[in-house]
């Protein structure tokens, strides 16, 4: 454009060729700073508005990445607290299946114990004379036995109850790793985090592992010293009826001795009785024969003296044995008192025994 117009300039001449040409060049040096200048302004638009677009673009960026980590972050709670809340779940905490070994325990336990409630009140019959020791030693065998019974049922309930939180121990397990698997697969945190979290997991489980253990250890130490209670009270029983049946045999020796002493006595007395009337009739006896092979009459009448002294003697034994009857009734009658003093002697022993009050002697 400017070549055409500096051409028609040359061809009026107002101007000369140089000044045309100077002005000419003044003019496209104007338009060239004005192009550069626009240019210039262009470029810094362009550079202001990519410089604008690119710290959007930045800040966009920023941006989601912040919303991915808290995307991941929610993830990552979300499996964590899904854990948490199967934790502490009732069917965790409380397993159904530990409630109901524990309620067959307890209504076993129920029977168990009544039954060990009857064979005790049971030994209220054991009484003498009607039972010795022999039936006492049978009873506490039998009681023995069912101690043993109710024992071997507790440790096989406990035994029930671990395996049962054994089984919840391995489901807590198996949840531990879907949800380390679900981390891994979704690639929500690093591998780092993620045994962190596994970790966190893993003393969740611990803690409840520690807590059924505690449980089970503590059952089993109030079972055996509830064991080791009704043995020693058992034994205790067992030990003060069979000194009471102790104090009755020798209440019974006594008795005995008793007896044995006032049969001797009366057999005593009837013995001396006895042998002094036999010694009488057999000395009656050879008078009689002498009388027999007398040969005169005055050896008859000598003899027949003989006799008739002799009955009397035997006539005087027998009224004398009324006075012997009298001694023996007397050693008769005082025979109930001596039971009486027995008795009392074993109501006393047997009170003492028992710790209670005497009432017998009153």
């Amino acid at each position: 454009v400017l070549t055409k117009y500096t051409v028609k300039l040359e061809e009026i001449s107002f101007f000369l060729a140089a000044d045309v040409h100077k002005l000419i060049n003044d003019k496209a040096m104007n338009i060239n700073r004005a192009l550069l200048g626009n240019e210039r302004a262009t470029a810094k638009l362009l550079f202001i508005l990519m410089k604008s677009e690119l710290e959007k673009e930045k800040l966009h960026q920023l941006k989601w990445q912040e919303r991915v980590k808290d995307w991941k972050l929610i993830q990552k709670n979300c499996v964590a607290e899904s854990f948490r809340e199967f934790m502490a779940s009732e069917e965790i905490q409380s397993p159904p299946t530990v409630k109901i070994e524990m309620e067959n325990m307890i209504k076993e336990q129920i029977v168990l114990s009544e039954e060990r409630q009857r064979v005790l009140q049971h030994i209220g019959t054991l009484l003498p004379p009607t039972h010795t020791k022999s039936d006492l030693n049978e009873w506490y065998k039998t009681l023995e036995n069912l101690n043993k019974s109710i024992d071997s049922h507790n440790a096989e309930c406990v035994e029930k109850m671990r395996v049962q939180y054994e089984l919840v121990q391995g489901k807590c397990q198996e949840k531990v790793q879907t949800c380390k698997m679900t981390l891994l697969d979704k690639n929500i945190c690093t591998v780092a985090d993620v045994e962190v979290v596994h970790s966190n997991m893993l003393q969740m489980t611990e803690k409840l592992k520690n807590r059924f253990e505690e449980e089970l250890e503590h059952m089993d130490s109030d079972f055996k010293e509830m064991a080791k209670w009704h043995e020693q009270n058992c034994q205790g029983l067992y030990s003060c009826v069979l000194e009471a049946m102790g104090l009755w045999d020798v209440h019974l020796l006594k008795l005995s001795q008793q007896e044995d002493v006032l049969q001797k006595k009366v057999d005593k007395y009837r013995l001396e009785q006895d042998n002094i009337i036999q010694v009488m009739k057999n000395n009656l006896d050879t008078i009689l024969g002498k009388m027999k092979m007398a040969s005169c009459e005055e050896e008859l009448e000598e003899y027949l003296e003989d006799a008739l002294s002799s009955l009397d003697q035997i006539r005087t034994r027998y009224e004398f044995c009324i006075t012997f009857k009298q001694t023996v009734m007397n050693e008769v009658m005082a025979y109930p008192k001596a039971i009486l003093c027995e008795l009392v002697s074993y109501s006393i022993s047997i009170s003492q025994h028992f710790s209670v009050k005497e009432i017998f002697k009153q």
